[in-house]
């Protein structure tokens, strides 16, 4: 899990149990109207629905469960004392849920302190003159560990569509940057960069992938070539080439770079949280980065040299 997700899923908990209504359940029930309690807990299953996997392991980790219990629920508005809960069950589940909400506050404000999404919040704010908008990049993970190349591949073809896209709108091609990192389950990059140059990327980004759908059985080679050279920035550059907005021969140089960007951010295994908008296919079945980039097939070389020196040595004692 990345912090941000860790972070959002507590604020996602903490806003489905942050209410009077629901306080006052647990706390006075005899003074609440048993309807009123029962919205509290329609409204609260409403919310539960939307839980995520950080949502539900959090809600685990505190014991929390009960709250999407009817049968505790129906109890604790009975008015039959034969047949209500006594004070010490509902005061427990009380004191759990009000131990859970005061630590996920206090780890909510040591963690949201230094998340890269408040990070990233500060330096757009400190660049008021000109229009910046920021690029999340994730780097799919299935062991938690990638070869320093893989990681080198992200940055370059972030960079390499950036400088294509400034270089088209007439703007800076150095002013990208990288503002913040975030690592967990996946490694998160956020970039910074102007704002029109950022948005021809995620273009840039999201026709591959829409292209990328109706090849998912190949994404390397010829197959790979096809699709990038069918991308709209390729079509972009051929129509500025053919009215004299650029020259021929850099028309030429950024039609590659695009080809080595889309070649380099296949291999890395990386996708936006823009692709879920508009696919309904996983983004991590289709971009997982070739297995070369991975520690594990570094481990598995290294395995591969000592079984040839441990057969090299047994050949020799042989010969002795």
């Amino acid at each position: 899990m990345l912090r941000r997700e860790i972070v959002n899923g507590m604020k996602n908990v903490l806003n489905s149990v942050s209410n009077k209504e629901f306080e006052m359940s647990f706390h006075i029930p005899e003074k609440m109207p048993p309807e009123m309690g029962l919205e509290a807990f329609r409204r609260y299953l409403l919310l539960a629905e939307k839980y995520g996997p950080v949502e539900k392991k959090i809600i685990e980790i505190y014991g929390l469960d009960f709250l999407t219990d009817v049968k505790f629920w129906s109890l604790l508005f009975v008015r039959d004392r034969e047949k209500e809960p006594g004070p010490h069950e509902i005061r427990n589940k009380f004191d759990r849920l009000r131990f859970a909400m005061e630590n996920l506050y206090k780890i909510l404000q040591l963690l949201d302190q230094e998340s890269s999404e408040t990070v990233l919040q500060k330096v757009v704010t400190s660049k008021k003159r000109v229009s910046f908008e920021p690029l999340t990049v994730v780097a799919i993970e299935d062991n938690g560990s990638s070869s320093p190349e893989r990681l080198i591949l992200i940055l370059e073809s972030i960079k390499g569509f950036y400088e294509v896209s400034a270089e088209l709108l007439h703007l800076d091609t150095n002013s990208l940057s990288v503002v913040a990192c975030d690592s967990g389950s996946d490694k998160a990059f956020d970039f910074l960069g102007l704002a029109k140059a950022i948005e021809m990327v995620k273009e840039i980004i999201i026709a591959f992938w829409n292209k990328l759908v109706f090849f998912r059985e190949d994404k390397s080679g010829k197959q790979l070539e096809l699709i990038a050279g069918s991308l709209p920035i390729i079509e972009k550059i051929s129509q500025m080439r053919q009215n004299g907005s650029i020259e021929p021969e850099k028309a030429e140089l950024l039609k590659r770079k695009v080809l080595d960007c889309i070649d380099k951010f296949s291999k890395s295994g990386s996708t936006i949280p823009e692709i879920e908008q508009y696919t309904v296919i996983n983004p991590r079945q289709l971009m997982r980065p070739d297995q070369k980039f991975l520690v594990a097939h570094i481990e598995s070389a290294e395995a591969r040299v000592t079984n040839d020196t441990t057969k090299k040595k047994r050949r020799r004692t042989k010969k002795l």
